[in-house]
């Protein structure tokens, strides 16, 4: 949820780059979209063991036992440049009502940003001031690199929907390669589902406690920097970050133990350090891809990386149809059973473009954890109907989840979704 301190940021933003923005371009996007869960959810398969008249009431108070969840998202857009093309401003709100979880719905600023590009030619640089999303990262299967901006954990189990990010960046072009900074004064927690809502720890996050390392919390000024320069088919980028974790700590206390926390979890944020390296070399027709973190706090250190080869069939059959495959390795030194849900497992993959006039492009991935053998599947169709519509198909699986996997609290969870878009 958004919080005073992001108003004031969004009203910095309007009043820096006045009337300017009287005039620009607006679009829309409207997503209808249903999600069926095939099973049932676990707590209601355990309250459903007990016969008593209270816990079938409780059953129905819940809202678990639907397997339907509709909802409706709304991101319009609006884009404005002036003075030749060195400043301008955008603005992406979101806003998200789900008719069953009450902490689904809710609404953001993924983008408020003025940008100002200076320098000329020879001399490039630009200045951007507001809310922002970044994103870091090179490899299909996990972005591990892609720390500035928070997960939006209530959008998509894959965590890539990101939440705006107040910030001021700073970005240098030369012949040595492209260096960003970023100052990020506020700090956005993560969006867990509530309650009534599915994809969830054993017992909902949103009631759990907050505890932040910094005695500043969310108003720690956290730092990053990014340095990438392209070497003929070899593109390397190297980053570091300062500041409050964006992945929270779960810790469990039994002073903690309340009828809302049954299980007494709390919601660390620690303070991190984080050096990270991503690569990517054209080799011919393959593509090899790295990412690699170390990662230091208070609490723990590890590092982790994600690595493989993407390879392109170009007109497959003598059609007009491109066939993209991968193959990636992830590890985390944490190892089995820790918040490294990817510590030791294999992802295969695979991307079909018909490249027609609907733009139709299918994806599907595989993960398998090599300790286990827990598996999870996702299959994606994204296909345009005309101007003004498109549809979109996902399908998440999760299959023969080992008790001590941390995905086993969403091992009941397999959904089909569906999403129809309507653009303005």
């Amino acid at each position: 949820m958004l919080n005073n301190k992001m108003v004031k940021v969004g009203a910095f933003v309007l009043s820096s780059i006045g009337s300017s923005v009287q005039a620009g371009e607006w679009s829309t996007e409207i997503d209808f979209e249903m999600r069926h869960f095939l099973n049932k959810s676990q707590t209601v398969q355990e309250l459903s063991n007990a016969t008593t008249i209270k816990q079938q009431e409780q059953i129905a108070s819940t809202g678990l036992a639907s397997q339907d969840q509709p909802s409706i998202a709304i991101q319009p857009s609006y884009f404005n440049e002036w003075d030749g093309q060195k400043n301008s401003f955008s603005f992406k709100p979101f806003y998200r009502w789900d008719d069953r979880d009450d902490y689904r719905t809710h609404f953001d600023i993924r983008e408020m940003v003025w940008r100002s590009s200076q320098g000329g030619v020879e001399h490039p640089w630009d200045l951007r001031v507001g809310v922002d999303k970044v994103f870091w990262g090179v490899a299909e299967s996990h972005h591990l690199i892609d720390i500035v901006n928070q997960t939006d954990g209530v959008e998509d189990p894959k965590m890539e929907q990101k939440l705006g990010q107040p910030m001021l960046r700073a970005t240098v072009s030369r012949d040595w390669g492209t260096l960003d900074m970023f100052v990020l004064p506020y700090f956005r927690g993560r969006t867990f589902a509530g309650p009534e809502g599915r994809l969830r720890s054993p017992t909902s996050l949103v009631r759990s406690p907050v505890v932040y390392e910094s005695g500043l919390g969310q108003s720690h000024v956290d730092y990053a920097v990014r340095w990438s320069k392209g070497f003929d088919r070899l593109d390397v980028g190297l980053s570091y970050f300062r500041g409050t974790s964006r992945d929270p700590r779960i810790a469990q206390l039994d002073s903690l133990i309340t009828p809302e926390n049954p299980l007494g979890l709390q919601v660390n944020y620690d303070l991190i350090s984080q050096i990270g390296l991503d690569v990517n070399y054209l080799l011919g027709d393959w593509i090899l891809k790295l990412e690699a973190i170390d990662r230091h706090s208070n609490f723990e250190r590890f590092y982790a990386f994600v690595t493989g080869t993407e390879y392109t069939f170009n007109g497959i059959y003598g059609s007009q149809m491109d066939m993209g495959t991968f193959l990636e390795y992830n590890f985390d030194s944490r190892g089995q059973g820790s918040a490294g849900v990817l510590q030791d497992d294999l992802f295969i993959g695979l991307r079909l473009a018909m490249n027609d006039e609907k733009s139709t492009e299918i994806k599907l991935g595989v993960m398998t954890d090599l300790n286990d053998a827990s598996r999870t599947t996702r299959v994606e169709l994204n296909r345009r109907l005309d101007d003004k519509w498109s549809i979109k198909f996902l399908g998440q699986g999760y299959h023969r989840i080992d008790s001590g996997n941390p995905l086993y609290a969403f091992k009941e969870d397999s959904f089909i979704q569906s999403t129809l878009v309507r653009y303005f």
